[in-house]
């Protein structure tokens, strides 16, 4: 398996915004040249003119004020662009099968940025094709519900791609298996969890959620679609029933898909066994009949809304395993990821997930609270995190900032030479020179400090004192 050898040097995205940057770049160096302009064409006069002078500093203040507006929206525009070089590096460099490339290029399906292991098929929704690189083998995930003909799109470049992965291993290795991953079936878009052929020794999901209730539940197996329990002291006893024992019937229908709770001849509610986890249509199911035994009251509404809860619980759950998160064995358990200093944790709790980013060097944590039934925005907002996480890990140390302040600083010192005489820029290159020959001994970070401390000091005392020149009466020209 080779690297992607794609190459993809830009993107529309990337484009864009380096038309924004030289748009931006350009609008600074003409704001900064009107402004040495007019401080120049100035030559200090206003200042002496009592009543035009103050105008004249707050336009000056004004123009500045509008660099440092720019200036801002010019590093805010070169983040974007890290971070799209960033999503574009990683797509170039996702380990993928080479034989995908040429379907990448004529457009027949396109790689997810964000998760470069990720296909959409053209003129199919949602459906994607999911290469595991660890396992070697191709997946699919969101084909239920596809309208018919996206399926059969969808199905049949699926199962070409498949036929590529199995070509190309049978020319390295020589060999000559059928493909571990699973086809989709060619009979059209089914109902269950996978749409896909059933090997001959597996069980149908009916019998395997039967199977969950005898092994784990209490339950007696009496055949593929049927099982019994029976429960002491829950009927009404009498000479045939001493026990008071009452049994009751978990029985499939025919299509194997609704599974009913079955007592006498009543039955108290049924489930739609399909989409569900065998253990977990099992638990579910096994809750509320001893809920019924028991004699707690509930409606039937209650166990639709705990199993759909349950499949949404299950499906954040394989979503995060393929992401890379491990479950945590705890009380209660929870799947956590590290993503650089950060941790990310989901936990389930009372019918809500808790997605927890905690920066481990600093202690602080953020937690979201999402409803498990809105399992699409639980994946969204721990794709979110992650994101913010890359990205603040990736943030330059603190020691950054004042290299910042320092150049800050010294533009607008070097700005406002423009305007001193001959005499006052020499005394500021004097007092610029002792400053030099005073950190020169300091360590690197220091003199990054005191520099810049200078300079601001320079540029706060200058303004002083050009401000104070206006109240100055000598200066008062109409006495």
């Amino acid at each position: 398996m080779a690297e992607n050898g794609i190459q993809q040097p830009t993107s529309k995205r990337m484009e864009v915004l380096q038309r924004s940057l030289e748009k931006k770049q350009t609008k600074f160096d003409r704001q900064l040249q009107n402004h040495v302009d007019d401080v120049r064409g100035a030559n200090g006069q206003p200042l002496n003119d009592k009543r035009n002078g103050r105008a004249t500093l707050n336009r000056w203040e004004k123009q500045n004020d509008a660099l440092r507006t720019t200036e801002k929206e010019i590093e805010k525009t070169q983040r974007a662009i890290e971070r799209e070089q960033a999503a574009i590096d990683r797509v170039n460099n996702a380990d993928i099968p080479d034989f995908l490339k040429p379907m990448i290029e004529s457009g027949e399906i396109s790689q997810w940025r964000k998760y470069p292991n990720r296909f959409f098929v053209k003129g199919v929704d949602k459906a994607r094709i999911i290469w595991h690189a660890d396992k070697q083998e191709f997946g699919y995930a969101y084909i239920n519900g596809l309208p018919e003909e996206q399926f059969i799109k969808f199905r049949d470049t699926y199962n070409h791609i498949r036929d590529l992965h199995r070509q190309e291993r049978e020319n390295t290795h020589g060999q000559k298996k059928a493909a571990p991953e699973t086809a989709v079936s060619n009979a059209g878009p089914r109902k269950s969890a996978q749409p896909a052929v059933a090997k001959p020794s597996e069980k149908h999901y009916s019998e395997q959620i039967i199977d969950c209730l005898a092994a784990n539940h209490e339950w007696v197996k009496q055949d593929a679609f049927t099982a019994s329990r029976s429960f002491i002291g829950t009927a009404e006893g009498g000479s045939l029933n001493p026990d008071g024992k009452a049994t009751m019937y978990a029985r499939f229908d025919r299509s194997g898909r609704y599974l009913a709770l079955e007592r006498g001849w009543d039955t108290v509610f049924d489930i739609d066994a399909r989409d569900a986890r065998p253990e977990t249509a099992a638990a579910v199911f096994n809750l509320f009949t001893e809920r019924s035994a028991g004699n707690i009251p509930f409606v039937p509404k209650d166990v639709t809304e705990m199993l759909d809860t349950a499949k949404s619980e299950n499906w954040i759950e394989d979503r995060l395993a393929e992401n890379g998160y491990s479950y945590v064995s705890a009380t209660p358990g929870f799947w956590e990821k590290d993503v650089g200093r950060y941790g990310i944790k989901v936990s389930f709790s009372e019918n809500e997930a808790l997605v927890t980013q905690t920066d481990r060097q600093r202690g602080a944590s953020e937690t979201f609270r999402i409803p498990v039934r809105e399992s699409d925005t639980v994946m969204t907002v721990v794709e979110q995190r992650e994101q913010a996480a890359r990205e603040k890990d990736t943030v330059p140390p603190p020691s950054s900032a004042p290299e910042e302040r320092l150049q800050t600083a010294r533009r607008r010192y070097l700005m406002q030479d423009v305007s001193l005489t001959q005499s006052e820029r020499q005394q500021r290159q004097y007092k610029e020179y002792l400053m030099e020959k005073a950190v020169r001994d300091l360590s690197p970070e220091l003199q990054v400090r005191a520099r810049a401390n200078f300079y601001e000091s320079q540029v706060s005392e200058t303004v002083k004192e050009q401000a104070a020149a206006l109240d100055d009466p000598r200066f008062d020209l109409e006495r």
